[in-house]
C-alpha cells in the first residue's frame, strides 16, 4: 500500500527530485513514514542534489534502516568532504550498526568543523564514555550542551560524576550566547573628589586614574 502510494504521489508530481524531497518532508511530518522513505530515495536516485542526498541518508537512519543511509552519505561526504549534516548522519548510522571506531571517524571531521555540534558531540561522548574515557567524553558532552542542551549529553555527565550534583554544573554551559551591551548609566559613575591640599594629592591623583580606567 505504501509503494502504491508513494508511485502515485511521485507520477503526479512528475518524478520532479525537488518536489519529491518536499513530499517526504511533508510525509515525515505527519507519520507517512515508509511512503516518505520511498519518495526521498526516488528524489534521489532520480538525480537530486546533495541536500536531496543527505536528507534521504538521514531519514534511512532514523528510520532504522543505517546500512542502507551509509552508501549514500558516503556519496555525499566524497563530492562535500565539509557538508556537516551528513558527516554526522554517517557517523550516527555506523554508531547504530555498532561500528564505534568508523563512527568517530566522521564525527570527529563533524565537530572539527562545528566544534559544539550537540548530536555529534553526544554521540561521541557516549562512545568514549563506553570505552572508559571519562575526561574526553566530559568534554564532548559539555561541548554537546553548549551548543544545545540535550538530556542524553546531561545524563552522560551525570554518568560522569555519579550524579552529584555539586560537580555538575551545567550553568556556565547553558548561558546565552550573546553579550548583552551595556547601556550608558549616569548613575552608575561617581565623580572622584576634588584635590584639596597638596598632602591629599598623590591620593586624589590614583583616584582619578582608576576613575579614567573605569
Amino acid at each position: 500500500d505504501a509503494a502504491a502510494s508513494a508511485r502515485s504521489i511521485a507520477t503526479k508530481l512528475g518524478n520532479d527530485p525537488v518536489k519529491l524531497e518536499a513530499a517526504a518532508l511533508h510525509g515525515w511530518q505527519n507519520g507517512a513514514d515508509q511512503e516518505a522513505l520511498l519518495l526521498i530515495v526516488k528524489g534521489a536516485a532520480a538525480g537530486g542534489d546533495g541536500l536531496v542526498l543527505t536528507n534521504a541518508g538521514g531519514m534511512l537512519d532514523i528510520y532504522g534502516l543505517p546500512e542502507k543511509a551509509i552508501p549514500v552519505l558516503r556519496t555525499v561526504v566524497s563530492y562535500a568532504p565539509k557538508n556537516v549534516i551528513a558527516l554526522n548522519n554517517l557517523g550516527q548510522a555506523y554508531t547504530a550498526l555498532g561500528m564505534r571506531d568508523s563512527a568517530m571517524i566522521y564525527l570527529r571531521r563533524c565537530i572539527s568543523l562545528s566544534s559544539q555540534h550537540p548530536e555529534a558531540n553526544n554521540t561521541a561522548g557516549h562512545i568514549e564514555l563506553k570505552k572508559g574515557n571519562k575526561s574526553a567524553a566530559q568534554a564532548y558532552f559539555e561541548n554537546s550542551i553548549r551548543g544545545s542542551f540535550n538530556l542524553s549529553a546531561y545524563t552522560g555527565l551525570a554518568t560522569i560524576f555519579n550524579n552529584d550534583k555539586s560537580k555538575l554544573k551545567i550553568a556556565q554551559l547553558i548561558k546565552p550566547k550573546v553579550k548583552k551591551p551595556e547601556y550608558f548609566n549616569q548613575f552608575k559613575f561617581k565623580l572622584p573628589r576634588q584635590c584639596l591640599n597638596v598632602g591629599e594629592a598623590a591620593t586624589v591623583s590614583e583616584e582619578f586614574k582608576i576613575y579614567k580606567q573605569m
